[in-house]
C-alpha cells in the first residue's frame, strides 16, 4: 500500500482529528508555503457508505473487526470530511453498549486505507486501529477555526471550512464595542473560593500548527489561584451542557472550536463542537444560553470562545454577573492560541477586565489583522481576578421610572420587485429613549428623519427605483421587563401592517443595549403594484441612565 499525502490534506487531516484557522505564514518542513484551501464537513446516508463498503474490501473487513472486536451495531450517523477536491476521509458511527464505535477511510490518489478511530488510552487523543494494531494516519494540529453553513436547518450536513480568504465568504456585521463598567451585583461565591479552569476542546490538545498543546496554558493558571485545571478532549455536546450548568461564579471556561457562521445571516449562530470524534456538532448560542440561565450556582463567571469569528456570540450569551468573550472576525489559529494566553496572563496578574482585553487587542497579532476581543455588554470591565464575586454590596434601587437616552442604528436594505435599480441600503443613526416603568411595564420611542421607499414605475420606465427619501418618523414600543428594576431584559414590539418587530435589550442601572433584526415583504401603501422586501437592523449600546420622569 502506498502512503502518499498531499500537503493541504495534511492540513484537512488535522482539522478533522485535532483542530485551527488555516495560516499561509507557516512553511512545511520542506520549506514550501501552505497553499490555500478549504475543507468539507457533511452527512451522508448511511447506505451510501454500507454501498461503498461492498466496493472496498478492506474498508468491509475494518467493519467486521469492529463488529467483532468492539460490538458494533446498529449505524447511527455517516458523512465525509476532507478537501473540496481531493483527499477525503468518509465515517461511519455505529451504536454499542459504550461510546459509538467509528470506523473512517481515508484516500488520496485511489489509495486508501481504513481503520476503527478509537482514543487513545494514554492521552485521550484518538488514533486509527486495525485487525493487527495502530494505523499510521500522519496527523497535523492545525485547526480550522470557522464553519459556514448553507442549510439553517442542518449546519452539519451543509458546512464548509472557510480558506484563508475569509472576507468573500463571512458578511461582515457591526461588532460590539467593549463596554464600560455596568453590573455591579454578582451572585455571591463559595465560601471557600475554590475556583476552576476548564478548556473544552472540539478537537484533541492542541492549539496551533507549531504542536503547541493546552499544557502551558493549564500549567500558567495552575500558579494564579485556580485549585483544579482541567483539558476536556474532543468535547461535545454533552460535556458543554454539563459545564455550562454546573460551574460557579469564580470558574473559567474556555471553548475551543470552529464558530459556526450562517451564510444566510452572515453572522455566526453558535459553535461547532465535536461528535463522533471526526465529525462536528452545532452547538447553537442559544442552547447555549439556556444551560447558562439554568445553572443554580450561577456559573460559568467566564466564558471564552476560543474560536473564528465568536464575538457575535457575547451578547447572545448575555447575563447579569457573567463575562463573555469571543473574537471579532475570523482568525489564524496561532494567533488565537496567542492571544486567548496573553489574555489570562494579563487578566490574572492583577489588570482589569477591561485593561487584559485593551492590552491584547494593541498586540500585533491582533491589530496588523483588525481583530480584537469583544465582550458582553453586561460585563463588569472594572472587574478583577482577584475580586470576590461576594464582596460587592447590595445598593438599594433608585424608584422608577428609569430612563435610558442616547443615539442607535437603524439599518435598512429595501428592494422592489420592479427593475434593475430597485435594491438600496441605508444606515442612519436614530434618537432611542427607553423606559422601565413600574408593574414591569417598558415602553420606547426611536425617532430619525430619513427612510428609504419605492417609486411606482411611470412612462417608459419598466421599473421602480427605490429612493431615499425625506422625513421625520417617530415610532412608540413597548413591553414588559423581566429580572429587577436596574438589572434585567426586555423585549420591545412595534407593530406595522399586522408585522410585529421586536428589539430585544439587557438593562442595567447604568445602561441599557438592544439589537433587532427582522426580513420581510409586504405592499407598499402608495403604489399597489409593487411590492417591497426589507431587511431592517436596530441596534443601540451604552444608552444612559437617569432616574425619574
Amino acid at each position: 500500500m502506498k502512503w502518499r499525502f498531499s500537503l493541504a490534506f495534511v492540513f484537512a487531516v488535522g482539522a478533522l482529528l485535532i483542530g485551527g484557522c488555516p495560516d499561509t505564514s507557516s512553511t512545511d518542513p520542506g520549506g514550501d508555503e501552505i497553499p490555500a484551501m478549504s475543507t468539507i464537513q457533511r452527512q451522508m446516508p448511511v447506505s451510501d457508505f454500507e454501498s461503498l463498503a461492498e466496493s472496498d474490501a478492506d474498508l468491509k473487513s475494518i467493519i467486521s473487526f469492529a463488529q467483532a472486536a468492539f460490538g458494533a451495531g446498529a449505524a447511527i450517523e455517516a458523512g465525509i470530511v476532507g478537501e473540496t477536491s481531493g483527499a477525503q476521509i468518509t465515517w461511519i458511527a455505529y451504536a454499542a453498549s459504550g461510546d459509538p464505535v467509528v470506523v473512517a477511510r481515508h484516500c488520496e490518489d485511489g489509495d486508501c486505507v481504513s481503520g476503527v478511530v478509537l482514543p487513545n488510552s494514554a492521552d485521550g487523543d484518538v488514533g486509527w486501529y486495525g485487525p493487527r494494531g495502530a494505523i499510521r494516519i500522519r496527523q497535523v494540529p492545525e485547526p480550522f477555526l470557522l464553519r459556514v453553513y448553507t442549510n439553517e436547518a442542518d449546519p452539519d450536513g451543509s458546512s464548509d471550512i472557510a480558506p484563508d480568504d475569509f472576507s468573500s465568504l463571512v458578511a461582515r456585521v457591526r461588532s460590539a464595542p467593549v463596554m464600560p463598567q455596568t453590573a455591579k451585583r454578582r451572585l455571591a461565591a463559595a465560601a471557600d473560593r475554590e475556583r476552576e479552569f476548564h478548556v473544552a476542546s472540539a478537537f484533541g490538545s492542541f492549539f496551533s500548527f507549531e504542536g503547541s498543546s493546552f499544557s502551558d496554558l493549564l500549567a500558567s493558571m495552575d500558579g494564579v489561584g485556580f485549585t483544579t485545571t482541567e483539558l476536556h478532549k474532543h468535547a461535545g455536546p454533552v460535556e458543554a451542557d454539563a459545564l455550562l450548568k454546573s460551574r460557579g461564579p469564580d470558574d473559567v471556561l474556555v471553548f475551543y472550536g470552529h464558530g459556526d457562521v450562517s451564510a444566510s445571516k452572515g453572522r455566526a449562530t453558535g459553535m461547532s463542537l465535536n461528535r463522533f470524534y471526526i465529525g462536528s456538532k452545532h452547538y447553537p448560542a442559544e442552547h447555549a444560553a439556556q444551560m447558562l440561565d439554568a445553572n443554580p450556582n450561577g456559573g460559568p463567571g467566564m466564558v471564552f470562545l476560543a474560536g473564528c469569528q465568536t464575538g457575535d456570540l457575547v451578547n447572545d450569551l448575555d447575563g447579569p454577573n457573567r463575562i463573555i468573550i469571543g473574537f471579532s472576525k475570523p482568525h489564524y489559529a496561532t494567533n488565537i492560541r496567542s492571544a486567548t494566553k496573553a489574555f489570562f496572563d494579563t487578566y490574572t496578574a492583577g489588570g482589569t477586565l477591561g485593561e487584559a482585553i485593551e492590552k491584547v487587542n494593541r498586540l500585533g497579532i491582533m491589530s496588523s489583522h483588525d481583530v480584537a476581543l469583544v465582550v458582553n455588554r453586561q460585563a463588569n470591565l472594572n472587574r478583577k481576578f482577584a475580586d470576590d464575586p461576594a464582596s460587592s454590596p447590595s445598593e438599594p434601587e433608585d424608584p422608577l421610572p428609569h430612563v435610558y437616552r442616547g443615539t442607535g442604528f437603524f439599518d435598512v436594505t429595501a428592494t422592489n420587485n420592479f427593475g434593475s435599480r430597485s435594491t438600496r441600503t441605508l444606515s442612519q443613526t436614530v434618537t432611542v429613549e427607553v423606559q422601565i416603568r413600574d408593574n414591569n411595564q417598558a415602553t420606547a420611542r426611536i425617532s430619525g428623519t430619513r427612510a428609504l421607499s419605492p417609486e411606482c414605475p411611470s412612462g417608459g420606465d419598466p421599473g421602480g427605483d427605490v429612493n431615499e427619501i425625506s422625513l421625520n418618523f417617530s415610532t412608540d414600543w413597548s413591553g414588559q421587563w423581566q429580572g429587577s428594576p436596574t438589572n434585567g431584559t426586555v423585549d420591545l414590539h412595534f407593530t406595522d401592517q399586522s408585522i410585529d418587530f421586536v428589539i430585544s435589550c439587557t438593562f442595567t442601572d447604568a445602561n441599557i443595549s438592544g439589537h433587532g433584526e427582522w426580513t420581510g415583504t409586504y405592499g407598499t401603501p402608495t403604489c399597489t403594484t409593487v411590492t417591497t422586501t426589507q431587511h431592517n437592523v436596530w441596534s443601540f449600546s451604552n444608552l444612559s441612565r437617569s432616574v425619574g420622569p
